[in-house]
């Protein structure tokens, strides 16, 4: 009878779950798709073993891990590891350029957003209780009609488009899927609820900050996931983003060229005139072009760097990461026909910016062969100019202080990363 004594642990440890062997679980290309699936909110750390700094990530990382078991065991966290050397395609598929790289998915949906704060448990059990909230604000509408609440809107005075809901009642599916959605956009939108509200229908708004009113309007029927977030991102996704301290490693790492507006916050309306005009006159550059706006308070340094103050601001410049060109012209020059800044653009794709720094305007460039961004023997920087303004001409005069790209020391670090290729 005392074999049982011995039989019973086996068993009990083979049944056991998968936290007790290894609570950050393990995915490759096989596995991904379901594992994700299955949590609320997943960190992803793509590594190698070879990888110093994944060597140095991979023990804080299992112990953040054991301090959340049980949100592991009821599917609300995870921390999940995946080899890029034994899972190459998966890696391959999102563009894995340096180890490690700690990627979100929240509620099966892969975050363009990485997760790049401090490595250390701490940070990490914080991002898991701040990450395991809804982003909504939730407002009681005290029986009003939805046309009351959409009129409130107008002008409101918000940083950011809004979306909200319109309901009567908050146990619904639809709302369940529009806080998961409030969850997965939150870096992109703010989120508004307002229910107890006279209606039949559960509709949802777009609240436009450079309209300054309700642009968009759909009513929910038997919408699923995939739906309420396509028509959600569709209305969030902006082609002109705001650059801070906190993104700009995000924006920077895929080294597109970058279109700056600085400008003064005093006068937020020329942001939203830029904005605007990107949309209707430059969407055909984004591809090749990382439109975005700068507080030229927050960075007084880039400015510094160009010769600038806060009383130049605002201007408009282009950051090819090797050299920043500002733009010859004052704002309002730029915004007042599309092909200005059109051909800014085009003349840094052709490299003839990059020449005219080296060798001045084509009347004065040397018949010598240029030299090109990556010959380390020249001196990066550029060209700023002056307007004649007496005589209404355009007077350029080159610049003797070469102006070195700021925003790339902005980007992925090499004492944070080891890159796949020798990118940064």
């Amino acid at each position: 009878m005392f074999w049982w004594w011995y039989v019973l642990p086996v068993i009990l440890l083979t049944n056991a779950p998968n936290y007790c062997a290894s609570v950050v679980l393990v995915a490759n290309d096989a596995n991904f798709d379901s594992l994700i699936s299955e949590y609320d909110v997943a960190l992803l750390k793509f590594s190698e073993d070879w990888c110093y700094y994944s060597q140095l990530l991979a023990p804080i990382y299992e112990q953040a891990s054991e301090k959340v078991t049980e949100l592991t065991k009821s599917r609300k966290f995870a921390f999940i590891s995946i080899d890029c050397k034994k899972s190459q395609n998966l890696c391959a598929k999102y563009y894995i350029r340096k180890y490690p790289t700690i990627k979100i998915t929240k509620y099966g949906k892969m975050l363009k957003s990485e997760y790049r704060n401090e490595r250390s448990v701490e940070a990490f059990v914080k991002f898991v209780e701040d990450n395991l909230k809804f982003p909504v604000e939730i407002i009681d509408g005290h029986r009003d009609k939805p046309g009351k609440i959409l009129d409130s809107w107008v002008d409101k005075n918000v940083e950011t488009k809004c979306i909200l809901a319109l309901v009567d009642k908050l146990d619904t599916s639809h709302i369940d899927l529009f806080k998961k959605v409030s969850a997965i956009e939150e870096n992109s939108c703010k989120f508004y609820i307002y229910y107890n509200l006279t209606t039949n229908d559960e509709r949802l708004a777009m609240y436009d900050t450079i309209a300054s009113k309700i642009k968009s309007l759909t009513i929910l029927k038997n919408a699923d996931l995939n739906a309420i977030h396509n028509w959600v991102k569709n209305q969030c996704n902006s082609l002109v983003r705001e650059i801070t301290f906190s993104n700009a490693e995000e924006i920077t790492e895929t080294r597109i060229p970058l279109m700056l507006l600085f400008y003064n916050p005093d006068n937020k309306t020329i942001v939203n005139r830029f904005i605007e005009f990107v949309i209707s006159h430059l969407s055909h550059h984004q591809s090749t072009i990382n439109f975005v706006t700068a507080d030229g308070t927050t960075f007084a340094h880039p400015l510094a760097h160009l010769g600038k103050s806060k009383e130049d601001l605002p201007f408009i410049c282009l950051d090819s990461f090797a050299h920043m060109y500002v733009y010859p012209g004052s704002v309002e020059m730029a915004l007042s026909d599309p092909k200005h800044l059109d051909q800014f653009i085009e003349d840094l794709k052709s490299g003839k910016l990059h020449m005219e720094y080296h060798y001045g305007p084509s009347s004065q460039t040397s018949t010598t062969s240029p030299k090109t961004e990556d010959d380390e023997s020249v001196k990066v920087g550029d060209p700023t100019f002056n307007l004649s303004t007496p005589s209404n001409t355009t007077q350029i005069i080159l610049s003797t202080t070469p102006h070195v790209s700021v925003f790339q020391l902005l980007s992925p670090s090499r004492r944070r990363y080891t890159f796949k290729h020798d990118e940064f």
